[in-house]
């Protein structure tokens, strides 16, 4: 991968991994050294999702709001960020953590503007982008799309609980096809779900590539940056 920027879009249910509630801190120790190994040759930005502490589709039987439940949930991408964050930093990496601009979090993050966090990309900070795009009904998928375009990310790494893209769900049908690469106009069309369909738009707009690979295997994040196709699914703008 030649890319020298990249954005990496992390399941926050691997906060939690095999844990009834909210964080494994082996889990949490395992991608602060995996992140710390990329960041020597990458700049690197990092947008976390909340499922080990929240999430709408758990909850939506109960009384809340779906605007309100999905503002819990976005408040919650700013605890996985802070936890890795602090977990960075006892390795002696440089971190800062934007949270949006009217929401005031000053004793946890910063107040995100894309040419603050660009700068802070040049000055190898690893950048977390939390509270995803600050509006309900929009996936952290969405967001990193959205964060790696503002940010000249050429690359997005999305960490996940599967391996790899596939035709069906392989759970269901054990004939399921793995795609090594597949286009945007390919994924879209066959509506896959590993993502999110806007998340897949505005990263074929943007020129943006997709790494999609599984999230517990060691080393993954450098094989997925060493173009090794036995660990990832490269989801490409046909026009490259």
């Amino acid at each position: 991968m030649s890319k020298k920027r990249i954005l990496i879009k992390l399941s926050g249910e691997a906060m939690k991994w095999e844990r009834e509630f909210w964080f494994d801190y082996a889990m949490v120790d395992h991608f602060a050294n995996e992140i710390w190994e990329l960041s020597k040759t990458h700049e690197v930005a990092i947008v976390l999702w909340a499922w080990n502490i929240w999430r709408y589709s758990d909850n939506k039987d109960s009384w809340l709001d779906r605007v309100q439940s999905d503002t819990m949930w976005m408040m919650a991408t700013l605890m996985n960020a802070n936890m890795l964050s602090e977990r960075m930093k006892k390795i002696w990496l440089d971190t800062i953590i934007y949270s949006p601009p009217a929401i005031n979090v000053d004793i946890l993050a910063e107040r995100y503007n894309s040419i603050k966090a660009r700068k802070s990309l040049s000055e190898w900070k690893i950048v977390f982008c939390a509270w995803w795009t600050w509006s309900p009904f929009f996936t952290t998928d969405s967001a990193a799309a959205l964060r790696a375009a503002e940010l000249n990310c050429h690359t997005i790494l999305k960490a996940t609980s599967v391996d790899w893209v596939y035709d069906s769900d392989p759970n269901k049908n054990p004939d399921a096809k793995k795609f090594d690469e597949i286009s945007f106009k390919d994924v879209i069309f066959k509506w896959l779900k590993v993502m999110d369909q806007t998340a897949f738009v505005l990263s074929k707009e943007a020129w943006t590539d997709i790494f999609i690979f599984n999230m517990k295997w060691k080393w993954n994040f450098k094989k997925a940056d060493e173009w090794d196709y036995s660990i990832w699914t490269h989801v490409f703008n046909e026009n490259n």
